[in-house]
């Protein structure tokens, strides 16, 4: 009973605010830790250690450091100390920009990213889901942050929002979990997942999005907020909303309605071959598009912005983060990853985790024109590498090529062109045009003219500065 009364309680480390967790964590230095500093003003640690005699408390410190988003390791007692040692890196900049402890925000750098090999392992491989990404393992002292990402993953990280409040005001409250708001945006960086939409006509297809750098307003999620106060930009909320969970469901029993139906979904996924497989990926992409379903003027049924904005923004955060960890500008960005020339190390398979699926040339044409030698299933109407890159070499002076596919009229394309009926159960032809010298979403000082010039060329971009978007005759701005 005497020990109980001495353990970190858990209690403390779910329930605090990020201030609390803080005062909380120098008060267990004072008493078993010690600091050394890199000036007499003992402002900025340049190392620490947390001593303790007891396991389950170098667990719960470490546990607190995480949430903390300091960079920790333990060293087990030996025969020259009888104590669990911890060593602590308290970063500054870690300090200053974490906002929400229950959140991913731990850097612990790329360093070691080259050392990592492949091992031959026999025995049971766990892969879990949790609500926000956020798996820690510890191998030999030493932890790893995990996770895992992507559509599906992120549904089943979406909290039932029916249990919690929504409060309005300019800044979050402390234990906001979610939260929309009008803002005045400023981006510096020149890779950046924060749009722009240039209103160019009346219709939703006249509305193209950029990421330009400088000054816009829009409407930005909670965390894309906090993504973009951590990278060196600046944000004014005008008026926003901030979802906060009623106490007792928050952190440790907040519902996650989809996490059970998306486990399942994976495993399943990950079984199944052909068809089968192509239908369950269907199933985990409805998840998340059935809830921004618009009939005419009408709603879908299962109608739901707060999942749809949480999804789509955190996929596009959750992508420049991982490009962010491994010190890369990608060549090309898709909906859910990236192509690049830089030689990255083969991790396993994770669902929803970025992962190596193709390797081999590229043909990259302009912003979300791309061709991935080998990864054409003929299933889909992503571009073929080897047609491509025939027609090219069949006509290197070319402006344009086209590429066409054979697709069924089903009853989803007669619903959005009624016009089709009298071709119901027929064939179509799909059309997909790749024209070489259009290109505005970034600027290129330089351009290619023809085909030829993407095979003997590479061209670098920069990103537009807002205030041209605005100017330029592009209309307005959103």
């Amino acid at each position: 009973m005497r020990i109980a009364l001495h353990q970190i309680p858990m209690w403390v480390l779910h329930n605090c605010s990020l201030r609390q967790l803080r005062l909380f964590f120098d008060t267990l230095m004072k008493g078993d830790g010690s600091r050394t500093y890199s000036d007499a003003s003992e402002v900025t640690p340049t190392g620490s250690r947390f001593f303790t005699t007891l396991k389950v408390n170098a667990d719960r410190m470490m546990y607190l450091c995480h949430l903390l988003g300091y960079k920790v390791s333990i060293k087990q007692p030996d025969r020259w100390h009888s104590t669990y040692q911890l060593g602590i890196n308290e970063h500054v900049n870690r300090r200053d920009t974490k906002t929400n402890p229950h959140e991913i925000d731990v850097c612990y750098g790329v360093g070691g990213a080259d050392k990592i090999t492949k091992v031959r392992y026999k025995g049971m491989v766990c892969c879990p889901t949790v609500a926000n990404g956020y798996v820690i393992v510890r191998r030999n002292g030493k932890s790893c942050i995990c996770g895992n990402c992507a559509f599906p993953a992120q549904v089943a990280r979406m909290p039932d929002i029916r249990l919690g409040e929504w409060h309005r005001g300019f800044e979050p409250p402390e234990d906001a979990v979610l939260g929309y708001a009008d803002c005045s945006v400023t981006v510096t960086d020149t890779f950046s997942p924060i749009f722009l939409t240039a209103i160019r006509g009346e219709t939703q297809y006249d509305r193209h999005n950029y990421t330009p750098t400088g000054t816009w307003r829009r409407c930005l999620t909670k965390a894309q907020i906090d993504f973009v106060l951590m990278n060196h930009g600046k944000v004014e909320i005008h008026d926003g909303w901030w979802w906060v969970p009623r106490k007792w469901f928050y952190p440790r029993n907040v519902e996650y309605p989809f996490m059970e139906i998306v486990n399942s979904l994976y495993k399943h996924r990950e079984a199944a071959i052909g068809l089968r497989k192509d239908v369950i990926k269907r199933i985990m992409t409805g998840l998340y598009g059935l809830s921004l379903q618009v009939k005419g003027n009408m709603f879908g049924p299962l109608f739901n912005p707060a999942m749809g904005a949480e999804v789509e923004n955190n996929t596009k955060l959750y992508i420049v983060e991982w490009c962010q960890k491994n010190r890369l500008v990608p060549l090309h960005i898709a909906v859910d990853g990236v192509i690049t020339d830089k030689q990255l190390p083969d991790v396993p398979k994770v669902p929803g985790d970025m992962h190596l699926s193709h390797k081999g040339n590229a043909l990259i044409v302009g912003s979300g024109v791309a061709a991935m030698q080998g990864k054409w299933n003929g299933h889909d109407f992503s571009i073929n590498y080897d047609d491509l890159m025939a027609q090219i070499k069949g006509d290197p002076t070319a402006k344009v090529y086209t590429q066409t596919k054979i697709s069924p009229v089903t009853i989803g394309k007669f619903l959005q062109s009624p016009e089709m009926w009298d071709n119901l159960g027929g064939l179509y032809e799909l059309h997909k045009t790749m024209d070489i010298d259009y290109e505005d979403k970034r600027f290129y000082p330089e351009s290619p003219s023809c085909g030829g010039d993407l095979l003997t060329h590479k061209y670098d971009s920069v990103p537009w500065d807002a205030s041209m978007l605005q100017v330029n005759g592009m209309g307005g701005v959103k």
